[in-house]
């Protein structure tokens, strides 16, 4: 395939994506509370009645075309063991996942899942802002997350500051907003709304760090209250749940992807893809196919040692349909238990093109790490190959130059996820 050709495919594959980038993407966070070591949702508890609603009637008046993704959050504190923190975290998001749904259909390929979670930015935040004696020293502990020290560890480093109190009034002020559950539904929005109008937080709640966001999301500080001059009786006040908060910050995480083609496994190739996400609709891909046997006699063969490259643009995000431009090099011996036998000349003149790709990935599973992809793919070579005899040491027949069109690729293929996030440890 011609430099041209590979260039003007590329640049298809460029503009739509300049097209898609002229869009907006918005992502609203709705959290439910738990009371502590519970993973049950309280209606009655806090406000989860109402968040639950909110929930619900913003994925029923969404359209689901602009809806991007609902992902399924669970957090839980840090005091515990690790175990039952990620029990925990993991039973919250389920809870709230069959809330919802049970209220509203989402599409299974929108769905995805975030379990894994103590929110240490959201307490990182909160302690820095705070008037607490010993806060350094807490945040930079707490930031050790980020290395992978785990939580158990943490826990115990924060225990020892200031003999405890420090710890005992982290806990008092700001555990009970760590226990929560949330929907963070993505949704792309027009781009004549204006940016105030995505500013729907209420006014009279006190806005906190956003939990599932990374430490770069924004911090919000309330308004102080004006001083009573009075002398009044303040009573302990449980801190307010996190409100519905709409912000604009990208933070789907990305991810990279292990894949093997059962088609190919079938006709006994062995072969292996990776794939990395850098955009919400983009990802590039390398996938490698081998074999060096014949089937089950020397005159039928289907040896080759093929790479290929591909960039794709995703339509959906992430998952759904896609369509993908390749290259490809591939060397090749072919019998078909016939007369001849074709082979790339002197083993040393590999097949060179590439072409374009059609297909559609789901998520298959609860935890929506395994994926399941069909794409087709066809392209243009250009072949330089020696023809034989087909039997053993076979003649030469002669020296063949020709470009070859035609279907370069069918996959049924198993994918499994990896996230792309550093200092996460297991809670």
């Amino acid at each position: 395939m011609s430099i041209k050709r590979i260039t003007y495919l590329l640049s298809i594959l460029l503009i739509v994506g300049l097209f898609d980038v002229s869009a907006k993407e918005t992502r609203r966070e709705i959290c439910v509370d738990f009371k502590i070591a519970t993973d049950r949702i309280d209606v009655n508890y806090r406000e989860n009645a109402t968040r639950l609603s909110e929930i619900v009637n913003l994925l029923e008046s969404t359209p689901q075309s602009d809806i991007i993704a609902v992902t399924f959050c669970g957090a839980a504190s840090p005091e515990g063991k690790a175990d039952l923190n990620r029990r925990l975290s993991h039973e919250r998001m389920l809870a709230l996942e069959r809330a919802v749904t049970a209220k509203v259909s989402i599409p299974a390929e929108k769905i995805r899942h975030d379990d894994q979670y103590i929110p240490w930015g959201y307490l990182i935040s909160n302690v820095k802002h705070s008037d607490l004696e010993g806060r350094d020293e807490a945040v930079r502990i707490m930031a050790q997350y980020r290395r992978g020290v785990d939580s158990e560890t943490i826990v115990e480093r924060l225990r020892q500051i200031n003999g405890g109190s420090l710890w005992s009034e982290i806990s008092r002020r700001y555990f009970s907003g760590m226990r929560k559950s949330c929907a963070v539904v993505t949704i792309i929005i027009a781009d004549d709304v204006p940016d105030e109008d995505l500013d729907e937080v209420p006014q009279k709640q006190e806005m906190m760090p956003i939990i599932f966001l990374d430490d770069t999301a924004r911090v919000y500080t309330p308004t102080p209250a004006p001083v009573n001059p009075q002398p009044t009786v303040v009573k302990p006040v449980a801190p307010q749940p996190a409100p519905v908060v709409v912000d604009t910050v990208r933070h789907e995480k990305n991810r990279f992807y292990l894949r093997t083609n059962l088609l190919g496994w079938a006709a006994l190739n062995a072969n292996a893809a990776i794939e990395v996400d850098f955009g919400r609709r983009w990802s590039f891909a390398f996938a490698t196919y081998g074999t060096s046997l014949d089937y089950f006699s020397r005159e039928l063969k289907f040896r080759t040692l093929s790479f290929q490259p591909e960039l794709r643009f995703w339509l959906t995000g992430r998952d759904g349909w896609f369509v993908g431009a390749h290259a490809a090099m591939t060397y090749f011996n072919f019998a078909f238990d016939g007369d001849y036998r074709y082979q790339d000349h002197n083993g040393k003149n590999p097949a060179l093109g590439g072409g374009i790709s059609l297909g559609y990935r789901k998520p298959i599973g609860k935890r929506g790490r395994w994926r399941l992809e069909f794409a087709i793919g066809g392209g243009i070579y250009k072949l330089k190959y020696d023809k034989f005899v087909n039997g053993k040491n076979g003649e030469l027949v002669g020296t063949y130059d020709k470009t070859f069109y035609g279907v370069d690729n069918a996959a049924v293929s198993i994918v499994y996820t990896f996230d792309r996030k550093h200092g996460r440890n297991a809670r």
